[in-house]
């Protein structure tokens, strides 16, 4: 395995990301069908990322051999319930569909020194559930569970 490299996030890498994106939602897809196919459009993709990208946050890129394998992207937040924070929603982190998932890992080593420096020591992450192996790996619990599932339609009314 080519040595993984770690470097910022910048706009540049938006397009890339969304590929990665939209691959890692055809891999969730394959296990939870009912998920909606229209976030498989690198388009939309770009267009999350570009509303996930927020000048307080921070993210970066893992690269091997000069091409990009993954992402991670945080907004620091700040409330009575988390306290200091960083938060990494469904849009914010994939990795390419042949990369390992120690991918995650170096990703999230890159970025959370400077979050505990700045006394963020809350980080949560929004993750499908099949890409929780690397984070659980990392310490990560289970603070939510949410699920989708087919519902029968009726055409009598309830009563």
């Amino acid at each position: 395995m080519t040595r993984v490299q770690i470097r910022s996030f910048v706009d540049d890498d938006v397009p890339t990301a969304a590929l990665l994106l939209a691959g890692r939602q055809r891999r969730d897809r394959m296990s939870e069908p009912l998920l909606s196919p229209e976030y498989e459009d690198p388009r939309l993709c770009e267009q999350l990322l570009h509303g996930a990208l927020d000048p307080k946050g921070d993210g970066a890129v893992a690269l091997e051999g000069g091409r990009v394998i993954g992402y991670l992207l945080a907004v620091p937040g700040d409330d009575e319930l988390r306290g200091r924070h960083v938060w990494s929603g469904l849009e914010h982190h994939a990795r390419a569909a042949d990369a390992s998932p120690e991918v995650v890992r170096h990703l999230y080593a890159h970025l959370a020194q400077q979050w505990v420096d700045d006394g963020r020591l809350h980080h949560y992450a929004v993750v499908p559930g099949a890409d929780l192996d690397p984070w659980l790996a990392l310490a990560f619990g289970h603070e939510q569970i949410h699920a989708v599932r087919a519902t029968a339609s009726t055409t009598e009314p309830l009563r």
